[in-house]
């Protein structure tokens, strides 16, 4: 008697597992290694196969190129904007310095004076509906200010300075692309086009803006690009 009741304890032990097994949808293999395997949180091998990565989105990863394009960006951005504020007229780095400088900018001022009151003389109709009239118009102004950059450009020669010389041609090359725009449109209207007048830019710029902003730094209000256009 004691023997059967001993045999059939054993057979309870044996099964157990596979009662245990079945009642949690597992096979007896599979139970052992369950038993055996770390959290699911926790057996994760690498970070990519981590689900806290997977959806991140990609803008969140920082990238060094980013990051000098925006510095680039905000850089050139900071310079146009302090180089065009009310602010920086003194020791701006197109300011000139030396007497020759000093000397160039007041002759300067003085033709340029000149050169706008012919200018600003000229019959001027900005409302004129005929493209060769206006052709007209526009070209009659800007055949006062070819002159006028060639006497300046003639003007430089007296500076000695070399930064200083060649900051003046670089404002001049400036004025001829400028004068350049003008003749475009000109060519234009003459064509019958209704066309506008359209600038030439450098780094976002208009290029008559940074002719303007090396007259204002000189003191040489009258050397502006006109705005009869």
């Amino acid at each position: 008697m004691s023997e059967q009741t001993e045999s059939s304890g054993d057979a309870d032990s044996s099964e157990s597992p596979d009662l245990h097994s079945a009642a949690n949808g597992q096979t007896p293999e599979d139970g052992q290694v369950a038993a055996a395997a770390l959290p699911e949180w926790e057996a994760t091998e690498s970070e990519d196969d981590d689900p806290n990565r997977r959806w991140r989105p990609t803008y969140l990863k920082w990238r060094p190129t980013y990051l000098l394009i925006v510095v680039g960006f905000l850089a050139m951005a900071g310079f146009w904007i302090w180089a065009f504020s009310p602010f920086p007229t003194r020791g701006h780095p197109d300011t000139l310095d030396t007497s020759d400088g000093k000397a160039f900018t007041a002759n300067a001022e003085t033709r340029c004076t000149t050169t706008m009151e012919r200018l600003d003389a000229l019959p001027r109709d900005l409302d004129i509906d005929n493209p060769e009239q206006l052709a007209e118009q526009v070209s009659a102004g800007t055949e006062l200010l070819v002159p006028l950059t060639a006497d300046l450009r003639n003007l430089a020669r007296s500076i000695t300075d070399p930064d200083e010389a060649r900051k003046v041609n670089l404002w001049l090359d400036d004025w001829n692309i400028y004068i350049a725009d003008r003749q475009s449109l000109v060519a234009k209207l003459r064509q019958g086009e209704r066309a506008e007048f359209t600038y030439t830019a450098r780094d976002g710029v208009q290029i008559a803006r940074i002719a303007d902003r090396f007259a204002q730094v000189n003191d040489m209000i009258s050397c502006e690009t006109p705005k009869d256009i």
